[in-house]
């Protein structure tokens, strides 16, 4: 059975399972599993077990066919970029605080009081963690919904992924300077 003449239909059920299983269901080599695995690793910071069959898949499709491109300078380039512009724009920025919680007023986030005991506020809210921590230690009880917040904190947290699509119009090539990952695998 070969996995890439699977109709979409079919490749979409490979999201119930676990890329484990489906090493497990079409290979019998335990050192290629492990290879294979080891993609898995580096490029979403799991192994087998957690992410399902269909994104493992994308993934190592993704940076096997098409090459796994970076930023020049490195993705911390990206990150910076944007934080120039969000400065650019009029948004500030604090360093080494910690949000103790979020402030509600009249059901809506007003702000953040931080480690340092100072609060904080800004037209939005937006929370960079998980909404397990956002709405059960960060949001006090009395601003959210019971059965909410059950449902909520009865999710599993699942794997952190920021992906961008861009077009451009330039030429790809590779420079001395770009920054890639290397992985090494020993026998």
């Amino acid at each position: 059975r070969y996995i890439v003449k699977t109709p979409l239909n079919e490749l979409l059920k490979l999201r119930t399972i676990t890329f484990k299983v489906l090493l497990d269901e079409y290979i019998e080599d335990e050192r290629l599993k492990t290879i294979l695995s080891i993609f898995i690793l580096g490029l979403l910071g799991s192994n087998p077990v957690k992410p399902s069959a269909i994104v493992a898949i994308l993934c190592i499709r993704e940076f096997i066919f098409d090459g796994g491109y970076y930023p020049f300078g490195g993705m911390q380039e990206f990150p910076d970029i944007l934080l120039k512009q969000y400065l650019s724009f009029g948004g500030a920025v604090k360093m080494s605080y910690m949000v103790e919680r979020i402030l509600v007023e009249n059901n809506r986030a007003r702000g953040i009081c931080s480690n340092k005991g100072e609060n904080l506020y800004a037209n939005y809210v937006v929370s960079a963690c998980d909404a397990v921590q956002t709405f059960s230690k960060l949001i006090s009880n009395e601003n959210t919904n019971n059965n909410f917040l059950r449902k909520i904190c009865s999710m599993e947290v699942s794997l952190s992924a920021f992906l961008v699509y861009l077009g451009t119009e330039l030429e790809p090539s590779f420079h001395s300077n770009l920054k890639t990952n290397t992985w090494v695998i020993n026998d």
